[in-house]
């Protein structure tokens, strides 16, 4: 058992035990700690079965996304089994369309790309000489003389960064060969295990047969999770669910929509721009940038990235056509982020852009890639549960609460009094000057109006 897994196994054990202890009555104590122990009893056995749930599991998130589609069709009056028919072979149809059509000149462009990778003399292209020449060219083509003291310092700002970046990438480099061939080996094994392995076919025979359970049972799975849950406990927990199928649902059916329209859009931009300019790899990069696109700010990134490399790389270096495709990409994933995105999504996660970040990065390190695809699902589980049980949270902060109108409620009270002193001396001194008593008092010798008037009448 791996440190993280054993922290949250103890995480886990120490939330059902305080848990346990709010009870009311002894028999809900056990119960509640029976329960606890019971599921995660469950979730150990489902990590060591975890490699035989793929063909299970992905069917079940199939079921569990086409859900409202059945149910719009019994809204109108059909019976299910018309909308699960009508779902079950629209899926299958897609899934065989991307089996036999997309999978395999995708995994061949991948094994292409990892035999060339393979064969590229590093260090020729890491030489201090290319790199530094390629960024001396672009030093000498910005504005002003070739001999300008910032570009004399830039040229030898770039020599040294060169050396710095050739040493770098010679210490890294034998890690990314061993990666890009198991790159290479994995997606030339993957399609052949699938086709030609007894569990390979197994698996695609069992993927039809278990969704087509699914889409028949779901509804039967739902109300007996509802029935096994207490009386007492169906009113908070149908709140909780309700809430989490709604936020997460819809998160996932918005992303799995823009997914898809990324990937075709980021396809078809890399295709013709292939056709023009020559380079390679336009199809397999497209899927990845689709694939990816899920993940918050690193699937945009990596495809504008690896769609540049690719222009560059494979495409005879040139700079031009490698800002061309930059920038079509970059228009591409600016118009998804910027007003595609939040009309699909909209402002349903309700989740600062920091938590996502670090739960991305929290989840990696616990489970790896399943961790980063269910670090922002699970952060909104928490933030409803959260809300849930302490609605302030969510809550507007009222104005007599806020602490920033207090305070600027406070200044404008002390500012205002201050004006009002003021204005009471300054009426004072008016009136005093109105008096004509008040006026032959001060002008009286010896008083101190009198004095200045003399002195200033004597220089």
């Amino acid at each position: 058992m791996s440190l993280s897994t054993a922290i949250l196994v103890l995480a886990f054990l120490f939330v059902v035990s305080a848990f346990a202890y709010t009870q009311p009555s002894t028999e809900r104590r056990q119960l509640t700690l029976k329960t606890g122990l019971g599921i995660l009893l469950v979730c150990g056995l489902l990590g060591y079965f975890r490699a035989l749930l793929v063909p299970f599991l992905l069917p079940l998130l199939i079921a569990y996304l086409m859900d409202p589609v059945m149910d719009w069709f019994e809204a109108k009056g059909y019976q299910r089994w018309v909308g699960m028919v009508l779902v079950y072979l629209g899926v299958v149809a897609v899934g065989l369309l991307i089996l036999l059509i997309l999978v395999p000149p995708v995994v061949s462009q991948i094994a292409d790309i990892a035999k060339q990778l393979a064969t590229v003399d590093w260090g020729e292209m890491l030489s201090v000489v290319n790199i530094q020449d390629k960024l001396t060219w672009v030093v000498q083509h910005l504005p002003g003389a070739i001999d300008s003291p910032y570009k004399v310092r830039l040229t030898q700002n770039v020599a040294q960064l060169a050396q710095q970046w050739q040493e770098q990438l010679r210490q890294a480099m034998p890690y990314i060969q061993q990666a890009v061939t198991w790159l290479g080996e994995q997606a030339g094994s993957l399609v052949k295990w699938a086709l030609s392995t007894v569990s390979g076919m197994v698996w695609l025979l069992l993927l039809p047969i278990t969704l087509w359970y699914w889409l028949a049972d779901f509804d039967k799975l739902r109300r007996r999770l509802w029935y096994i849950v207490p009386p007492e406990r169906r009113q908070t927990v149908g709140a909780l669910a309700t809430a989490s199928n709604k936020a997460i649902g819809g998160y996932i059916r918005g992303y799995a929509l823009l997914c898809i329209m990324v990937g075709v859009v980021q396809t078809t931009i890399l295709l013709i721009l292939q056709s023009i300019f020559g380079f390679k790899y336009g199809l397999v990069i497209g899927v990845v940038a689709g694939c990816t696109y899920f993940i918050p700010y690193i699937g945009s990134m990596s495809s504008v990235f690896l769609g540049t490399a690719a222009i560059y790389l494979t495409g005879g270096f040139d700079l031009s056509h490698t800002l061309i495709g930059w920038f079509f990409l970059q228009v591409s994933n600016t118009v998804f982020d910027n007003v595609i995105n939040p009309k699909i999504i909209g402002e349903s996660t309700g989740l600062h852009p920091m938590l996502i970040m670090f739960a991305l990065l929290a989840g990696g390190q616990m489970l790896g890639l399943a961790g980063v695809v269910l670090a922002t699902p699970v952060l909104l589980c928490i933030k409803i549960v959260l809300e849930f049980y302490f609605p302030r949270l969510a809550e507007p902060i009222p104005d007599e609460e806020n602490p920033d109108i207090i305070y600027l409620a406070n200044a404008v009270a002390d500012a205002a009094g201050d004006l009002e002193t003021a204005t009471d001396a300054l009426n004072t001194a008016t009136e005093a000057t109105a008096d004509p008593a008040a006026a032959d008092l001060a002008t009286e010798p010896g008083s101190a109006t009198e004095s200045e008037r003399k002195d200033t009448d004597n220089p």
